[in-house]
């Protein structure tokens, strides 16, 4: 099995075992050895119909929404998620959208109380209180 590890130059290597963090590891693209700061749970997708495959490290919500892009131009495909190669879900034109919102919903969490604290805030200052 192989290792992603995220390196203190924000890229990413490949290795065949899970090293602490803190060891070196020699970036390809900055030529020099720069310390693993953590490993990487890597979200890719791929369609079980065609050609259509990507990775986009760690963020699950860009996959759901290529996914969902994917979907929405070819409705009859299916489209495998997948976390460091492991199938955590299949995504079709029927889940994919409840999913899509799942994910935003979790990614931007705080997102809706801050902006209700902030119209609360704003409110309370046009009311003088």
């Amino acid at each position: 099995m192989t290792y992603t590890i995220l390196l203190t130059c924000k890229h990413t290597v490949t290795d065949s075992e899970p090293r602490c963090t803190g060891q070196k590891h020699y970036c390809r693209l900055c030529c020099d050895f720069k310390i693993a700061v953590r490993l990487v749970n890597v979200k890719s997708i791929s369609c079980f119909n065609c050609r259509f495959a990507r990775s986009y490290g760690s963020s699950e919500v860009e996959a759901v929404r290529a996914a969902s892009s994917h979907l929405s131009r070819y409705p009859d495909h299916s489209i495998a998620l997948r976390s460091d190669r492991v199938l955590v879900e299949t995504l079709d034109g029927l889940n994919v959208g409840s999913r899509l919102i799942a994910v935003l919903r979790q990614a931007n969490a705080g997102h809706q109380t801050s902006l209700k604290n902030l119209a609360l805030g704003t409110r309370q200052l046009e009311l003088g209180e």
